[in-house]
């Protein structure tokens, strides 16, 4: 009982489907390479960076005055948006966004009076 159930909610695609699938497929691949030829088809870009724990010695003035470990995270935001065009010439506006988390551990301080930054 339960096979035919599944076979019963099962079905294929009819051949107008597929061509229109198909031809989606298509169209995204030549969207993608006159994006990559074309600034003006690029308009955000975002990213982010992960910088796994690293090691980290401060000093002040020639003094060791902590030493532990450092994990950044960045993420990066850029969006283009067009204003005005004319002919062959363009303004366009651009908006950028950038953030970076710094996370320190393992804070081992020199002087007995920083115990307080002990992490």
């Amino acid at each position: 009982m339960l096979s035919m159930a599944l076979i019963t909610h099962t079905y294929a695609q009819s051949p107008t489907e597929r061509r229109k699938q198909m031809a989606d497929s298509i169209r995204k691949v030549y969207l993608t390479e006159a994006a990559i030829s074309n600034p003006l088809l690029r308009q955000a870009t975002v990213s982010m960076d992960i910088i796994p724990k690293s090691d980290i010695t401060t000093f002040i003035k020639g003094n060791k005055l902590y030493e532990g470990k450092l994990r950044q995270e960045r993420i990066s935001a850029l969006f283009n948006i067009p204003i005005k065009t004319w002919g062959n010439n363009s303004v366009t506006a651009t908006v950028s966004y950038f953030q970076q988390n710094l996370k320190l551990s393992e804070l081992k301080p020199v002087y007995p009076e920083l115990a307080q930054l002990d992490g």
